[in-house]
């Protein structure tokens, strides 16, 4: 088996989606209980020039996590992978890279899920 590392963290898991119909992707993660949910949706606004990522916890385990006016372009990411919760004791981080070409409704998501050993508070 292979161990994928970057900046001192273990690559969870990783991809590309193109999502179905523009609808939104659902990532689970069972390992624990109760299981982890994130779900991804897209969405645009009136204004449409300002794109911008809103996170909301939705329940007890559930993240919902919107991208808006992600239509126009390339490379929107994020700079740094985002820390969203914990799983087997260790830091879930989550990076992004949002493609979308002419304006179109089709998309390509490309994530890392990644696991950093907690830092310790001394």
């Amino acid at each position: 088996m292979m161990k994928l590392q970057s900046g001192g963290c273990e690559i969870y898991a990783s991809g590309s989606i193109i999502p179905a119909g523009n609808n939104p992707v659902e990532m689970i993660f069972d390992e624990e209980m109760p299981p982890q949910k994130y779900t991804f949706s897209f969405d645009n606004d009136a204004n449409g020039a300002v794109e911008k990522t809103t996170l909301k916890r939705s329940g007890m385990n559930t993240i919902e996590i919107t991208f808006c006016n992600f239509n126009q372009g390339v490379d929107n990411a994020t700079p740094a992978p985002l820390k969203l919760g914990t799983l087997n004791g260790k830091e879930l981080l989550f990076s992004y890279r949002i493609d979308a070409l002419n304006d179109s409704s089709v998309k390509i998501f490309n994530y890392a899920w990644y696991l950093k050993e907690p830092e310790n508070e001394n």
